[in-house]
């Protein structure tokens, strides 16, 4: 599936990656504010019932969290540590989703 999907998206976000290639802004940089705000969202909104703004949050840090790859390969700065930066900040804005959504669960609000 995402074989299929790639090409498109790439095609999408290379422009917004070339504009923010022209910028002082890294990849790692940009994993970070993804999964910061990734996980400020989901802890803050979902658990207090806010749970539209709580996915439209992270689907706008997610987006954002999409674009780390794309600048990493125009910037020629992709590497190992970058890939493991991504795919663990990538799990722990995976767990303050489950854990918003469980906390609303458990608190009936």
């Amino acid at each position: 599936m995402l074989k299929v999907l790639r090409p498109g998206l790439a095609r999408l976000l290379t422009p917004a990656g070339r504009a923010l290639a022209r910028t002082p802004l890294t990849p790692n940089m940009l994993t970070v504010i993804g999964a910061v705000g990734m996980t400020a969202g989901a802890l803050s909104l979902f658990p207090t019932g806010h749970l539209f703004a709580g996915t439209v949050v992270c689907t706008v840090f997610v987006l954002a969290d999409m674009l780390d790859g794309v600048l990493a390969r125009l910037q020629g700065s992709s590497g190992p540590f970058g890939a493991f930066l991504d795919s663990t900040l990538d799990r722990v804005g995976d767990a303050a989703v489950f854990a918003g959504i469980a906390i609303w669960l458990a608190t009936g609000s």
